[in-house]
């Protein structure tokens, strides 16, 4: 990372942009934020002097706020070679830098690519991260001095703090340490369990704080044995990640949520067709009628039957999530039960009802 920075500063232009973009000059914390750079976790961040890291620079000193974003893709396509290969690549943007500038190749530092065929699992992204938090280390204390730049040849001191991880779900859990947003404990912000996912009360979901996240990181990084990790990752949440090396970094307010996937890909078309019934499948046309739900095809008789001995003698969730989804979503239908989730939460919810 030190000699991309210098290859960075050696251009005639960077110094120019990232010292009229200098967050410094966005000091506000109320109003309208046009920029990163005015945000709270920004703006309140501390050096490692214990004054606001982005204050106006004494000595001539320079200070650079980083993203980082992990994500794989596919190489060859789906259908080459038998399969897809899965590469996964680091990548850091500037946020010192104007907006027009900071996300132009040739301004952002490729850190690592991870080879296919496949993705790095669970904590093995670790491995990967390791040189790059070795140099954000040396960076954030003691900085590093550049011996010459373009306007100022005689060298300046430079420090750079990493703050949010801007990545797709799948990426931004692996990365900052969360359990799958499958999982139980599904939410990188609070405890909600999974079978409360419908709860709206706000103040019912238990917080996470960055303080137990690294506590309990901490023990899962301790750990002698996997049995011991998985433990800890099912109760709270969380396997130990490299970020968590970074003592400024908060895992809780630096995961930048997904919105892309959240609102552009599925809560905008889901209020499009639903709320609007701009829908194909509306049988009066678009526009016009909200198309009716439908629910799994209703299985027969026989099926019910058997599925409900299996619900009367079952004691454990396993014995019922064999059955098929139509099956358990009819059967908590018959009983007026919660019916969303996938099979396992269907299960779940049958034997709650049953046994407590």
């Amino acid at each position: 990372m030190k000699h991309w920075v210098a290859r960075l500063l050696s251009r005639h232009d960077i110094e120019l942009h990232l010292d009229v973009s200098s967050p410094s000059s966005h000091s506000s914390l109320l109003g309208e934020m046009k920029d990163i750079q005015e945000a709270k976790a920004v703006q309140s961040l501390r050096g490692p002097d214990g004054m606001p890291f982005i204050s106006p620079q004494r000595g001539g000193g320079l200070r650079l706020i980083f993203s980082l974003c992990t994500d794989g893709l596919n190489a060859f396509g789906k259908k080459v070679g038998g399969g897809p290969a899965s590469v996964t690549a680091i990548y850091l943007a500037c946020l010192s830098l104007p907006i027009e500038e900071r996300f132009h190749p040739e301004n952002m530092y490729l850190a690592g690519v991870i080879l296919g065929p496949h993705k790095p699992s669970e904590d093995e992204i670790n491995h990967f991260l390791t040189p790059l938090i070795d140099d954000l280390l040396e960076f954030w204390d003691p900085g590093v001095y550049f011996t010459k730049m373009h306007t100022h040849p005689t060298g300046r001191l430079v420090r750079a703090a990493l703050i949010p991880l801007v990545s797709d779900i799948l990426a931004a859990r692996q990365t900052g340490g969360f359990s799958a947003h499958s999982a139980t404990l599904f939410c990188s912000l609070c405890y909600l369990q999974a079978d409360k996912i419908e709860s709206f009360d706000i103040k019912s979901w238990p917080k996470q704080t960055a303080e137990k996240h690294r506590k309990h990181a901490l023990a899962w990084k301790k750990a002698k044995t996997s049995s011991e990790r998985w433990e800890i990752t099912k109760e709270y949440g969380v396997r130990f990640s490299e970020l968590l090396r970074l003592s400024y970094w908060d895992p809780i307010h630096f995961t930048i949520i997904d919105s892309m996937h959240l609102s552009f890909l599925r809560i905008i078309p889901q209020h499009i067709r639903i709320a609007w019934g701009i829908n194909p499948a509306a049988h009066c046309g678009d526009g016009y009628c909200v198309p009716e739900f439908q629910p799994p095809s209703r299985p027969s008789n026989a099926e019910l039957a058997k599925g409900l001995q299996l619900l009367q003698r079952a004691s454990q969730e396993k014995n019922m999530v064999s059955l098929k989804r139509p099956i358990l979503w009819s059967l908590c239908q018959e009983f007026d039960l919660r019916r969303a989730g996938n099979n396992t939460m269907l299960s779940q919810t049958l034997i709650n009802w049953v046994f407590i």
